[in-house]
């Protein structure tokens, strides 16, 4: 994940850790915007953007009204941040897409505390997040534990039938899951530890049996080296190097 998210990444699970009492969330992603970053953006004045003209592009974007969840400075920052990025439009799109999901997040968190979750706005808003989440956690931006909070919160508001709640949930947290960024084959990783573990050994022994005056511990340790880059190739393939 780029630099880039220090500047643009809200504390999400912060947001999340009080909606399903009981439930658990990790510790908050690391909260370098401020809480103003969740209140509605504001407009700058079109005549101001008009009365100094100016082909310089990027001074023309930056220019604009921030997107949703992200002050002026932020934005500014944020597009900084990724001037010289080959990838600049799509993980600007990423971030931002991210920032929105957080301010609608907050949004509908309002509305809850404001005692008008079952209000068309809320509900819309429930519905909307629902669908976009699992492509929040696909990318890492989201936790499955977070996410898991999240699916309780929405689908209890959504679905007052116990039976529709109960399977509603057990779909949206099945979506959650098929989402999740595959991990390392941890299977994979142990056999490349064994072999390498059986290889050492064998090497040890070898240089062991040799006369004392014929062991050389700097060939010894340049054996060995060559054998953990033959094993665990950059980069490491998940097995944790003697």
């Amino acid at each position: 994940m780029l630099a880039a998210l220090a500047v643009a990444v809200v504390a999400g699970a912060a947001l999340w850790r009080t909606l399903a009492p009981g439930d658990t969330a990790p510790p908050p992603v690391a909260a370098a915007i401020p809480v103003a970053a969740t209140r509605e953006p504001p407009v700058v004045d079109a005549g101001a953007r008009t009365a100094t003209p100016s082909t310089d592009v990027a001074r023309t974007v930056r220019a604009e009204a921030p997107p949703e969840g992200m002050t002026a400075e932020q934005w500014r920052a944020l597009q900084d941040a990724l001037k010289d990025d080959p990838n600049r439009q799509a993980e600007i799109a990423r971030v931002t897409g991210y920032m929105g999901f957080l301010s609608r997040s907050a949004r509908w968190r309002a509305l809850r505390e404001q005692g008008a979750a079952e209000s068309p706005q809320a509900l819309a808003l429930a519905r909307g997040l629902l669908d976009e989440l699992p492509g929040h956690v696909a990318r890492g931006e989201t936790s499955g534990a977070e996410a898991r909070v999240m699916v309780h919160a929405w689908v209890d508001t959504l679905y007052p039938n116990d039976t529709e709640r109960g399977t509603q949930r057990d779909l949206q947290i099945a979506r959650v899951a098929a989402a999740l960024p595959a991990t390392p084959d941890a299977s994979a990783a142990a056999a490349a530890d064994a072999r390498y573990q059986q290889a050492q050994a064998a090497l040890v022994a070898q240089w062991s049996a040799k006369p004392a005056a014929q062991r050389d511990e700097a060939q010894l340790e340049a054996a060995l080296d060559a054998l953990r880059r033959d094993t665990y190739p950059a980069p490491a393939t998940g097995g944790k190097q003697p």
